[in-house]
């Protein structure tokens, strides 16, 4: 029993910040995790609207020229 309160009062403060360490990695990888998936999901708006941007630009082009 003694030895257990001593490895506590030795202990237990590095074992607190330790287990607040791993506690924060968790939940930050998890929000990291959902931060990816939304840049990912914003990247492939992204590419869609250039891509329709970059038809109608071909037909902005096409009609200009068929009017010279």
């Amino acid at each position: 029993m003694e030895d257990i309160i001593r490895l506590i009062s030795s202990y237990g403060v590095s074992f607190v910040i330790v287990a607040i360490f791993l506690w924060d990695y968790v939940v930050n990888k998890k929000s990291m995790r959902d931060t990816l998936e939304a840049i990912k999901d914003t990247n492939t708006n992204i590419l869609k609207i250039l891509e329709l941007l970059q038809v109608k630009t071909e037909n902005i082009d096409q009609k200009i020229d068929k009017k010279m």
